[in-house]
């Protein structure tokens, strides 16, 4: 309660800048992992291409709901927030 409007968004797009990220990261690690090894008759091939799409993609639909949350953020009444509605 009291917190300005631009620290609770900074502090939503930090969580969303590291959830997604280290998320990325692991999966790009995994992935990479998996590539170098042989499964049976299946063999992974690590490509750019594909981790820089599923990077883009996923990096659009995080900032995206990252806006639809700092929207609702911004909306709520502190003191009904802390109140319950006045129920």
């Amino acid at each position: 309660m009291g917190a300005r409007s631009s620290v609770l968004v900074r502090a939503l797009l930090w969580q969303v800048a590291f959830i997604l990220g280290g998320g990325i990261a692991v999966g790009v690690g995994l992935y990479a992992l998996t590539s170098r090894i042989e499964i049976g008759s299946l063999t992974i091939v690590f490509d750019w291409t594909t981790v820089a799409f599923w990077t883009a993609l996923l990096g659009v639909l995080g900032v995206g709901s990252a806006l639809a949350s700092i929207r609702r953020v911004l909306a709520i009444d502190p003191v009904e927030a802390t109140t319950g509605g006045g129920h």
